[in-house]
C-alpha cells in the first residue's frame, strides 16, 4: 500500500514538472523574439559603416537640425519652418525636428542615421501588432518574420532619407486606429499620429485625407464610433496638420508665408516639389503609362536604377514575391466581402491608395515607400494559406528564405556594392573636409562633381548660417535646386576657383589637379583627394 502510494506521488510529481516545462516552453513568443532578434540584427550590425559616407539628403537634414537647435533657424534663415526650403524646392521637416535632440552629441553618421534605425526596429512589432490585430497570430509571425529579412526594409533603416520615415508613421497610426474597437481614445492617438504623418513626407499628403475620408466613412455607417469622437478625432487631425495644409496652399496658390509665432510656414523658391509628390496636382498622358509601367518594374524587377534603394535581384521580398502579395491581396478582398470588418476595409484602402500614388507620381522606391509593408502583409497571407495544410513544406519554406536573407546581406556588405554605395553617398568628403580645418583662411576650391557639397561644408563649419547667407553665390538663385558657386571661403567647381598655390583643392579621385601636382601634399580619403600646398609645410 505504502509503496502503490509513493508510486503515485512520483508520478504525480513527474506530471506537474511536465506541465510546468511545457508551460515555459512555448514555442510562438519564442519564435516572434528570434525573428525580432534576426531583424534587429540585420539592422545594427556595422550601423554608422554600412552604407559607407553620407548622402546629400541626410546631410542636409542635419544642417537643418543643427541650424535650428544651436540658432533657431534653418539654413535659409527662416525660423522653425513646418517644411524647409532646403535646396529650393523643399524638403520634409519631421526627420529634423527628431533628429533635434541629437545634435548635442555630435552629428556623426551613426546620430544622424539613429532616428531611422530606431524607427526601423519599431516597425517589426507594430507589422507584428497590425498582422495579429487583422489577420491572426500565425500570420503574424509570418509578417514580423518576412519584414525582418525584408532587403529594402533593412536597407532603408540604415540611412537617414528622411522620406522613409513615412512608412513608420503610418504604421504606427494605422496600428492604434485599429484598437478603436476596444477604446475610443485610441482615435484621437491615431489622430496626432496622422497628423505628423503629414511632416514625413509628400505623399502622405495624397494618402492620408484619403485614407481618412475613407475610414471615416466606414466608421459612420458602421457606428463604431459615436458622431462626437469621430468629430473631435478628425478636428484633432486637422489641427495638427493645419501648417502643413496652410503650407501647400502657399506654395501651390504663390501665396506669402506665415509667420506664427516662432513657427513659419513658408513659401519655396522655386517651384514646390508637391505639386509632383502629390499626385493629384501632377496628371497628364504618364498617369497612364510611364508612372504605371515603372511601378510594375520596381515590384516585378526589384529596381529603380538608385542602389541605396533597390540591390537587384533582392526586392522588398524574395524573387516573385509580388506573385504572393497579389494572392493575398485577394484573399484579404475575400475576408473583407465575408466579414466586412473595419481593419479589413482600412487595409485595403491602404493598399489600393499605394498603388494608385504609384500611377499618379514619377515612381521610385522612397516615393512609393507606402506600398511595401502591406504588400509584404499580404505575402504573409498568401504565405499561411499556401501552406496551412501542407506544414512539411513549413521546413524547406523558412531555410529557404533565411537563405536568401544571407544571400542579401552577403550582397549587401560586399566590397562592389560598397564601392558603387560609397560613391554615391561621397565617402571620405566629411574627413576630407575636417582635415582642413587647420587653415580656417586659406581658400579651398572643392570639385562640383557631386551634389550639393556646400550642405557638407555646412556640416563640418557649422558657424550661424546668416554668416553663410551672407556669402552665398548662386549659379541661378530661383532654380529647383539651386547650386551653390562660392560661399565664405569656399568655391565650388574648378571653374570658379583661383588656380594658384596658395588655395587648397578638394577633387574626386578620377579628377586631375589643374596645376602642377609637384607643389602640393596630397592625401586620400576614400573617394576625394585633399591638395594642400607644400608652402604651408
Amino acid at each position: 500500500m505504502n509503496k502503490a502510494l509513493h508510486r503515485f506521488s512520483e508520478n504525480k510529481t513527474v506530471d506537474r514538472f511536465a506541465t510546468s516545462i511545457k508551460r515555459m516552453w512555448k514555442p510562438y513568443p519564442i519564435l516572434v523574439a528570434v525573428a525580432l532578434f534576426i531583424g534587429v540584427g540585420l539592422r545594427i550590425w556595422e550601423f554608422g559603416k554600412l552604407p559607407p559616407g553620407l548622402e546629400q539628403d541626410e546631410v542636409s537634414i542635419a544642417v537643418e537640425a543643427n541650424s535650428l537647435y544651436y540658432y533657431g533657424i534653418d539654413r535659409n534663415g527662416i525660423s522653425y519652418p513646418v517644411h524647409f526650403i532646403a535646396w529650393g524646392s523643399g524638403q520634409n521637416a519631421l526627420y529634423g525636428y527628431l533628429l533635434m535632440p541629437l545634435v548635442p552629441f555630435g552629428l556623426t553618421t551613426f546620430t544622424i542615421r539613429l532616428p531611422m534605425l530606431i524607427s526601423g526596429i519599431l516597425t517589426l512589432p507594430i507589422v507584428f501588432g497590425i498582422a495579429r490585430k487583422i489577420f491572426s497570430p500565425r500570420i503574424a509571425l509570418l509578417s514580423i518574420f518576412l519584414m525582418a529579412i525584408s532587403p529594402w526594409h533593412i536597407s532603408m533603416s540604415r540611412w537617414a532619407l528622411e522620406s522613409n520615415l513615412f512608412p513608420f508613421m503610418f504604421s504606427l497610426s494605422f496600428l492604434c486606429l485599429m484598437h478603436i474597437d476596444r477604446r475610443a481614445f485610441w482615435f484621437p492617438v491615431a489622430m496626432v499620429l496622422f497628423g505628423l504623418s503629414m511632416y514625413a513626407y509628400g505623399t502622405a499628403y495624397f494618402i492620408i485625407p484619403l485614407f481618412l475620408l475613407a475610414g471615416s466613412v466606414f466608421i459612420f455607417w458602421k457606428k463604431i464610433l459615436s458622431r462626437k469622437m469621430l468629430a473631435f478625432g478628425l478636428g484633432v487631425y486637422l489641427v495638427v496638420a493645419l501648417p502643413i495644409f496652410l503650407f501647400i496652399l502657399i506654395n501651390a496658390f504663390q501665396l506669402p508665408e506665415i509667420q506664427i509665432g516662432a513657427v513659419t510656414i513658408p513659401r519655396v523658391i522655386s517651384d514646390p516639389r508637391i505639386i509632383e509628390m502629390t499626385g493629384f496636382l501632377s496628371g497628364g498622358k504618364r498617369w497612364y503609362y510611364y508612372d504605371l509601367l515603372t511601378t510594375a518594374k520596381i515590384l516585378f524587377l526589384h529596381t529603380d536604377g538608385i542602389p541605396c534603394n533597390f540591390i537587384p535581384p533582392f526586392g522588398y521580398l524574395f524573387p516573385g514575391a509580388v506573385l504572393f502579395s497579389l494572392l493575398g491581396a485577394g484573399l484579404a478582398a475575400e475576408k473583407f466581402v465575408k466579414q466586412k470588418l473595419f481593419g479589413d476595409w482600412a487595409f485595403g484602402v491602404w493598399l489600393a491608395l499605394a498603388f494608385l500614388l504609384g500611377m499618379t507620381i514619377p515612381p521610385a522606391v522612397h516615393r512609393i515607400n507606402i506600398i511595401f509593408i502591406p504588400l509584404i502583409l499580404c505575402a504573409a497571407l498568401a504565405m499561411d494559406w499556401i501552406l496551412r495544410d501542407k506544414r512539411i513544406l513549413l521546413i524547406p519554406a523558412t531555410a529557404g528564405l533565411i537563405a536568401y536573407a544571407v544571400l542579401f546581406w552577403r550582397e549587401y556588405r560586399s566590397p562592389e556594392y560598397q564601392n558603387s554605395v560609397g560613391w554615391e553617398f561621397n565617402a571620405g568628403m566629411i574627413p576630407a573636409l575636417q582635415s582642413i580645418n587647420k587653415y580656417p583662411d586659406v581658400p579651398v576650391c572643392i570639385t562640383n562633381e557631386m551634389n550639393f557639397p556646400y550642405v557638407y561644408v555646412q556640416l563640418v563649419d557649422r558657424r550661424n548660417p546668416n554668416d553663410f547667407l551672407a556669402t552665398i553665390q548662386y549659379l541661378d538663385p530661383i532654380a529647383k535646386y539651386r547650386v551653390v558657386e562660392k560661399m565664405g571661403r569656399y568655391s565650388f567647381g574648378i571653374h570658379n576657383c583661383s588656380l594658384n598655390t596658395e588655395t587648397i583643392y578638394i577633387l574626386k579621385i578620377d579628377q586631375t589637379l589643374p596645376m602642377d601636382s609637384s607643389l602640393f601634399n596630397a592625401e586620400t580619403f576614400d573617394f576625394f583627394v585633399v591638395y594642400i600646398p607644400k608652402a604651408f609645410d
